[in-house]
């Protein structure tokens, strides 16, 4: 199963320079859509995240079919998480996030009936911890943001 990386998950990577912990744990079943893409470009533009290899991640685009859940996610959630999940709904993926906004809605969607969101699962330290890499820097300073997102909204709290 694929699964599919937002904003939070990426920074996280980006702020300790270990974007390879990703691939090394879970190869080429990895994707992110341009949303989320956009959003880690943004913040190495903006200094805030250093410039990483991400040629390897494929960078999925919405579908027409996609089109409609993502506008009504983006009602509760940011443009990287909404298109994460509403291309996993029709694609049945995964969605990596650290996001609490966006596994809460999730939580919502599966318990609906019938259950309308795939799993939302591992947290960046759950990345961390398995993967076969044990030579990981130390955890970043508590005055970097945990993403770009949390970056240029101030006051959430994501």
């Amino acid at each position: 199963m694929i699964s599919l990386l937002d904003n939070t998950v990426m920074s996280n990577s980006a702020i300790v320079r270990r974007s390879d912990l990703l691939r090394a744990s879970f190869g080429d079943k990895l994707a992110t859509s341009q949303q989320p893409f956009d959003e880690l470009r943004a913040g190495v533009a903006a200094g805030i995240l250093p410039d990483l290899d991400w040629t390897w991640l494929p960078v999925w685009n919405l579908k027409r079919a996609e089109m409609s859940r993502y506008r009504q996610m983006l009602r509760r959630l940011n443009a990287g998480e909404a298109a994460c999940l509403a291309m996993a709904m029709e694609r049945e993926c995964r969605v990596l996030t650290d996001d609490r906004d966006a596994v809460a809605f999730s939580v919502l969607l599966r318990y609906a009936s019938p259950p309308l969101c795939p799993p939302v699962s591992f947290s960046t330290r759950r990345v961390l911890q398995a993967s076969t890499i044990t030579s990981a820097p130390a955890a970043p300073s508590a005055s970097y943001p945990r993403s770009i997102t949390e970056h240029s909204r101030p006051g959430t709290n994501r």
